[in-house]
């Protein structure tokens, strides 16, 4: 019998190349930290063998509570980077992550009846790469009469769906590095020392979230989706059990 020891489940599930990697090699740089104050971490391997699986059962979920159990651990953070979609789905004609991936509606399944918090990282549309490439190479005029198709506002009510009773806490990431500790800090609830937080921006800096290379726009094109990239927060902030992480740079 499983016992009654309060556990959280923090699921990190995207966006693509924001911080794909920076979770992982903190739990690597300072593993005492977090096992000192019982967060695990399950590994995106371990996420995506089960969520890769035809038939997702509540097994997966019980074998994922007793490994949490067995170690004392009260919160687990699970990283599913790159679990919402392909990433040559990112930006289409049906939108920003118009079609999610088989393997995030399993992992939505598995953790329906927990309690779970969705972690959700976003950039300005005029830096993130998916984005442009599309507005460059595919949409070209189509996107200028209808910037909305980029919009953030459709996913996140996709990911709600999924979870209808988790709250979601959207993290607006406009410099990676300057922000990587706030963002660990608000997944793990753990504070952060200024020796910690100078080690977590170090690791971010060669995360490849930060070597994205912004492909040339126009100026004025560019101004449309950094509007949209406002209202979409704007909008964001009033949808229900959504948070907005924090965009203060320290």
């Amino acid at each position: 019998m499983l016992s009654t020891m309060p556990l959280g489940y923090h699921l990190h599930v995207g966006v693509h190349d924001i911080y794909p990697t920076l979770i992982r090699d903190v739990f690597a740089e300072i593993p005492d930290y977090f096992e000192e104050h019982m967060i695990d971490l399950i590994p995106p391997k371990k996420v995506r063998s089960i969520a890769g699986e035809s038939h997702v059962k509540k097994e997966h979920l019980i074998e994922l509570q007793q490994r949490q159990n067995e170690h004392r651990y009260l919160r687990a953070i699970i990283s599913g980077h790159g679990l919402l979609c392909d990433p040559s789905k990112i930006a289409t004609f049906q939108g920003m992550y118009g079609v999610l991936s088989g393997a995030f509606g399993s992992l939505a399944r598995i953790f329906s009846d927990v309690s779970a918090t969705i972690h959700v990282s976003i950039t300005s549309q005029a830096t993130y790469g998916p984005v442009i490439d599309y507005a460059e190479k595919s949409a070209g005029p189509e996107l200028w009469k209808n910037p909305e198709m980029m919009s953030w506002q459709p996913l996140i009510k996709k990911i709600r769906q999924r979870f209808p009773t988790s709250h979601i806490c959207v993290w607006p990431i406009d410099n990676p590095a300057d922000q990587a500790a706030d963002f660990l800090s608000g997944l793990s609830l753990l504070p952060f020392d200024e020796s910690q937080r100078k080690r977590i921006k170090t690791l971010a800096a060669k995360d490849r979230s930060v070597k994205l290379k912004t492909l040339a726009i126009n100026e004025e094109f560019s101004f449309i989706l950094e509007n949209l990239y406002e209202d979409d927060l704007e909008a964001l902030e009033r949808m229900p059990n959504v948070v907005i992480g924090s965009r203060n740079v320290k």
